[in-house]
């Protein structure tokens, strides 16, 4: 008689252990696919990052943090350097690290909501995470970000089970999970404070209800189980701590360029009044723009299309109002998390905004699942029976409408915007794929109106290419070269491309090439080709990322 209990539970476990399997994959190929062509070139942060990460193949290590990008932690950079070792100085190299973290990322809420909901309410998070565009965006690009919330949710995972159990293990890893995020982002310490109320509010919770049981207090185990959680963290972040204190590193500097409180808005605020009203209004306004009000962040294309659908919000919103009721404390924490992290971006005032509150992603996705979750338990609804065709169809329906406006966004409207084209450098990297194959002994005139031929971007890409700038922003102009530098090579971007024909009539015996971004499968154009290169004197210029007039 036992055995069919038995059986029934492993045919359970296998089916589920099949659907996440199903999760994950779809999860990496929506953070993998063409990786290396949407977004469609290599931003200038993304090329820091690796050349941050061949800083570390040739000295080691290089300490906590990183001053490039206006400082960042450098924790995320000793894995791409991992990356940059195996594939190289290439896009793929940046981004993949992203890509594998990213994936990583919906296993863990998988896991943690297993644990603290149901396998629906896991099954349905994991995969509403898995396609969710704001995770999706920022684990196909190398940035360090992308980390982030993976350590935000074994940080929330392992203070749920901390709560739970009053063991002082589980106090012990939240606080090892959370020391560890300040390796990753700047804006990581609005976490940790964010967790510290929440656990001092745990603490004087159990207190006021040990009071009330028993008319004591007996605040020892729950300070002692606190006090674990906050040594961990201490541990763990003191590599960083050392260097934040060291006033010669300047630490604090890329805060005081962001902060609002420098600037004469905030400044010229007469009260306490004016300055809540100030606040509040960017509060707002944080919320409008992740889902209603679209406006492109000049540092990472995000914003192109909604950040959160507003489907997916109002299931949140939803779900939300569930996770409070059903008390459990990973909820709570999560609402903590969502509703505090937008004062980040409150209280700065750079592009970057999203960047500051990815950490609130992982929570968007549960919060989002409960509501459908509490349909696939429904039984009936006012006497009327539901039957478990109904219910999940009902459920299937709205992950479909999800999951159709996250990746209709993304893999359709911003693969297609001509601004994430701009914001990613496109036309450069183009080009720097192509001065990165040319003979080494040439000598490039590089023109751009908007980049110097020093760009991080191409640094990383063709670090061996000697070139100068001849553009009228960052250079001398003019079509003169010296042919004791090496072969002359002309590369035109923006508008100096049509003084391909101005080189050809001086020197017309050469060679021209355009740039065609050949690797861009998408449906977009470019509107023409991203550079055009002449080569006085050649037959042939040797790179695959070009092809020849006609």
């Amino acid at each position: 008689m036992r055995a069919k209990p038995v059986l029934s539970s492993l045919r359970r476990l296998r089916w589920e252990v099949a659907a996440v399997a199903v999760i994950l994959t779809v999860a990496w190929l929506l953070r993998s696919y063409q990786i290396t062509s949407l977004p469609s070139g290599l931003h200038g942060d993304e090329a820091i990052s690796g050349l941050v990460a061949q800083r570390i193949l040739k000295e080691g290590y290089i300490g906590p943090y990183s001053t490039s990008a206006w400082g960042q932690p450098a924790g995320p950079m000793y894995l791409t350097a991992i990356s940059v070792w195996l594939l190289g100085d290439t896009i793929l190299a940046v981004r993949i690290i992203s890509a594998l973290l990213g994936t990583v990322t919906v296993l863990a809420l998988y896991l943690v909501l297993r644990r603290n909901y149901s396998v629906s309410t896991a099954l349905v998070g994991s995969l509403l995470f898995a396609v969710m565009s704001w995770h999706i965006h920022y684990t196909r690009i190398g940035l360090p970000l992308a980390s982030w919330p993976l350590f935000v949710i074994l940080a929330g995972g392992a203070l749920a089970e901390a709560v739970r159990r009053k063991d002082a293990h589980w106090w012990a890893i939240a606080g090892v999970a959370t020391g560890a995020g300040i390796y990753i982002y700047n804006a990581h310490p609005l976490f940790l404070l964010i967790l510290a109320a929440f656990s001092a509010l745990y603490f004087v919770g159990n207190v006021a209800v040990h009071y009330v049981r028993h008319k004591k207090l007996a605040p020892r185990k729950d300070l002692i189980r606190v006090g674990t959680m906050a040594v961990a963290i201490g541990i763990t972040s003191l590599p960083m701590v050392q260097y934040a204190t060291d006033e010669s590193n300047k630490y604090s500097s890329h805060f005081d360029k962001v902060s609002v409180l420098g600037t004469t808005q905030w400044t010229s605020l007469d009260s306490t009044t004016e300055r809540a009203a100030f606040i509040a209004g960017r509060y707002g306004q944080y919320w409008e723009s992740v889902c209603c009000s679209f406006r492109p962040d000049g540092t990472d294309g995000i914003g192109v299309v909604p950040v959160v659908p507003l489907a997916m919000l109002l299931l949140a919103g939803i779900g939300a109002i569930l996770g409070l009721l059903s008390r459990r404390p990973l909820a709570y924490f999560g609402l903590f998390v969502v509703l505090l992290m937008p004062f980040a971006p409150v209280f700065t005032h750079a592009d970057g905004g999203m960047r500051r509150t990815f950490a609130i992603a992982p929570f968007v996705a549960m919060f989002a699942a409960l509501p459908i979750a509490a349909i696939l338990g429904l039984a009936n609804v006012r006497g009327v029976r539901l039957n478990f065709a109904a219910r999940t169809g009902l459920a299937a329906l709205l992950v479909l409408v999800v999951g159709y406006q996250n990746l209709t966004n993304y893999f359709v409207k911003f693969a297609e915007s001509g601004r994430q084209r701009w914001v990613f450098a496109q036309e450069l990297t183009d080009a720097a794929k192509f001065m990165s194959q040319l003979p080494a002994d040439s000598h490039v005139y590089f023109y751009s109106d908007r980049w110097s031929v020093r760009y991080e971007t191409v640094r990383f890409l063709a670090p061996n290419v000697r070139a100068e700038d001849r553009s009228e922003r960052f250079g001398k102009p003019g079509l003169d070269v010296d042919p004791s530098k090496g072969t002359p090579v002309f590369v035109f971007l923006g508008k100096y491309k049509p003084m391909v024909e101005e080189a050809r009539r001086r020197y017309p015996q050469g060679v021209t090439a355009l740039g065609n971004s050949a690797e861009i499968t998408w449906r977009s154009t470019t509107g023409g080709p991203t550079f055009v290169a002449y080569v006085p004197g050649s037959d042939s210029i040797p790179t695959s990322t070009s092809r020849p007039l006609r």
